[in-house]
């Protein structure tokens, strides 16, 4: 039980910081939401690499530089 609450509490920190990678896609269009793993692929210097890690990373730089792209 010690541990659930403990994630529980990390998970709630993180989300409250702004880090959950769901924060990177806020905003985002549905037409831009689907062309992120296709960007995200892309950009990685080894796209036949199989990093999920690296590859989540790179979707949410990616995402990040769509939303900051976006006119306001």
């Amino acid at each position: 039980m010690g541990d659930e609450v403990e994630s529980l509490a990390a998970a709630r920190k993180a989300a409250l910081s702004g880090s959950e990678p769901s924060d990177s896609i806020r905003g985002l269009s549905g037409r831009s939401l689907r062309k992120l793993p296709f960007l995200a692929h892309a950009a990685l210097a080894d796209p036949h690499s199989h990093d999920p890690r690296k590859f989540l990373c790179t979707m949410m730089e990616t995402a990040e530089r769509e939303r900051s792209e976006r006119p306001d």
